[in-house]
């Protein structure tokens, strides 16, 4: 077994243009209807306040040098008998995709972790790779886990 990371938020190309506005924003932004669907679900949890706050969280994270979240990657491949990294981004995110990929890869060649490190990119999907296109996904852990 290997530890999934579905499109996580890694570098600072995975939340420029909307974490640093959330973050700062009184209310939710106006347009995005799945915001307001998740924060009046019932059974969720989330707050306005909350999510503002794990915005400014990651935009922090992602500015680290190096990024804290791929420090942490580079950590976990290290680590002696470390069953491996997936990654999984949808392939319309393009634009990060082109940024993190190389960078998961020059942190695998350094830990010399190549054949530890998967990377999927998810055809007809975005960042929300799950919904897009639950049956690749679900296809694609299958054949991780050799199911």
């Amino acid at each position: 077994v290997a530890v999934f990371s579905f499109e996580g938020s890694l570098m600072s190309c995975d939340v420029d243009g909307w974490a640093e506005d959330w973050a700062e924003q009184p209310e939710p932004p106006k347009g995005e209807d799945w915001i307001e669907e998740a924060l009046n679900d019932p059974l969720s949890e989330w707050t306005w306040d909350m999510a503002r706050h794990c915005c400014g969280s990651l935009v922090a994270r992602c500015a680290c040098d190096p990024p804290r979240h791929l420090a942490s990657i580079e950590r976990w491949l290290r680590l002696p008998g470390s069953p491996g990294f997936v990654y999984v981004a949808g392939k319309q995110s393009k634009a990060s995709n082109k940024v993190v990929f190389p960078a998961l890869r020059e942190i695998a060649v350094r830990s010399s972790s190549e054949k530890r490190l998967q990377i999927f990119e998810i055809p007809g999907s975005g960042h929300n790779l799950n919904h897009d296109a639950p049956d690749r996904v679900r296809d694609m852990i299958a054949k991780v886990l050799g199911l």
